[in-house]
């Protein structure tokens, strides 16, 4: 009798800590969208091929979007 207690307890544990989980995952992304943009510059070399993919994201906004900014310094 005192197993079934016993796991019935753990399995209550259980579902409240994934309740308090989710809760938290749900709910954090409101706390870090209020904060204000990081500012961080990036030097680049030269301008080859191989800096494109930063180029192109910083004229497609994507910086902006994920709350950065990221001015690419020449």
């Amino acid at each position: 009798m005192r197993r079934k207690g016993k796991r019935r307890l753990q399995m209550q544990l259980r579902i409240l800590a994934i309740g308090l989980a989710l809760t938290f995952w749900f709910t954090a992304p409101k706390f870090v969208a209020a904060q204000e943009k990081v500012r961080f510059p990036i030097g680049e070399s030269s301008k080859t091929l191989s800096y494109g993919p930063l180029w192109v994201a910083g004229k497609m906004g994507f910086f902006d979007k994920e709350g950065l900014d990221m001015p690419i310094v020449k």
